[in-house]
């Protein structure tokens, strides 16, 4: 009797328990760890760097293994129950090759390196405008893949690095092509194009307020503004204070060129900056903005426009202060020492387009 209640009872639940079989999956199963993007760095200083990586969903265990060879001797962890990862390392040397790693809930990325250079010589790379949505990012993956052949240890980007600043897909893929980025510390300057600025200042650990900041690096002060936002009082008041300083290179990035060639005419304001640039000695300023690569100069500044990232290339024109031009996808390259600074600009194909020397 009791077997026969029991063969009656199984076949009343046995559609349920097919049903349950087949949907516990969906219920049960958790979504693998998986690194997006990155591992990617940014401020590098002379004991220390910033890594970041974001993974596709929030993840507990996230750790950054490093050391001065591939056994990665020390490990850092870093936030838990986030899907935008950001570690620092400190007490780094100067002259030194580090090795390092990321790990989150079993997802690892393969040995990276990096190079903390002498602070008295050292080589850092300018570019801008990689915006690459026109052409599938066909270019600027071309630009990034020559930048990461370089030997430097920093990279400044002038800014437009995407066509919509509100389209999380374009920041993403601008991380997926620029495989430099592992080995190298990005500062990028806010283009009119990578507003709205919240993904900017969520993607960069910057110094400052993120939109206009500053930091050294041996002989060099590096500042970068906010052209987009030219008539910011507080923005001003800050780089006077900011622009004395006693650096034996003064170095200035924004997006929006402050001398052009052809019919454009800078802002007021723009011409304000530029006195205040020459009170203060700059030696170089890096914008973007217009897709070439144009040398200016004005009294002992040297206005480079260096827009050719990856964006649609324009023709630069022509005028009395304008030193050179080339319509080219490029980068720049600038040595610093002591005695001098050079500055090599350098087309997609590895052809030198100019190569000057201020000292």
């Amino acid at each position: 009797m009791e077997g026969g209640i029991m063969v009656k009872h199984h076949h009343k639940l046995l559609p349920f328990i097919l049903l349950f079989t087949f949907l516990s999956p969906l219920f049960t199963s958790a979504e693998n760890a998986e690194i997006i993007v990155g591992p990617y760095l940014q401020g590098i200083g002379e004991e220390g760097i910033t890594i970041m990586w974001r993974t596709n969903i929030k993840t507990e265990e996230n750790t950054v293994f490093w050391g001065k060879t591939v056994e990665l001797e020390n490990e850092v962890a870093g936030e838990s129950n986030v899907e935008w990862h950001e570690v620092r390392i400190d007490g780094l040397e100067p002259s030194t090759h580090y090795f390092y790693k990321i790990e989150s809930d079993g997802a690892e990325s393969q040995i990276y390196s990096f190079y903390i250079p002498p602070t008295d010589n050292f080589t850092f790379l300018v570019y801008g405008d990689t915006r690459g949505v026109w052409d599938g990012w066909r270019n600027a993956s071309i630009v990034a893949k020559v930048i990461e052949k370089e030997n430097a240890s920093i990279v400044i980007h002038a800014g437009d690095i995407v066509r919509n600043g509100g389209n999380e897909e374009q920041w993403l893929k601008f991380f997926q092509i620029s495989s430099w980025m592992h080995n190298k510390s990005i500062y990028p300057a806010v283009g009119n194009h990578d507003l709205p600025i919240h993904n900017f200042v969520l993607f960069f650990s910057l110094p400052g307020n993120e939109r206009w900041y500053s930091f050294d690096y041996g002989n060099v002060h590096f500042t970068f503004l906010d052209s987009n936002r030219l008539q910011n009082l507080s923005q001003f008041l800050w780089l006077i204070k900011d622009i004395s300083t006693e650096s034996k290179w003064k170095v200035v990035i924004f997006h929006h060129p402050p001398l052009i060639s052809g019919n454009h005419y800078p802002p007021p304001m723009m011409k304000i900056w530029m006195l205040i640039f020459y009170l203060a000695g700059v030696d170089a300023v890096f914008a973007g903005h217009q897709h070439y690569y144009q040398h200016l100069k004005a009294g002992n500044i040297h206005c480079i426009i260096t827009g050719g990232g990856g964006a649609p290339p324009e023709d630069a024109g022509w005028s009395p202060w304008n030193i050179f031009s080339a319509s080219a996808f490029h980068y720049c390259k600038v040595m610093v020492n002591e005695e001098e600074m050079r500055i090599v600009s350098i087309d997609a194909e590895g052809n030198v387009l100019e190569n000057f020397v201020i000292s």
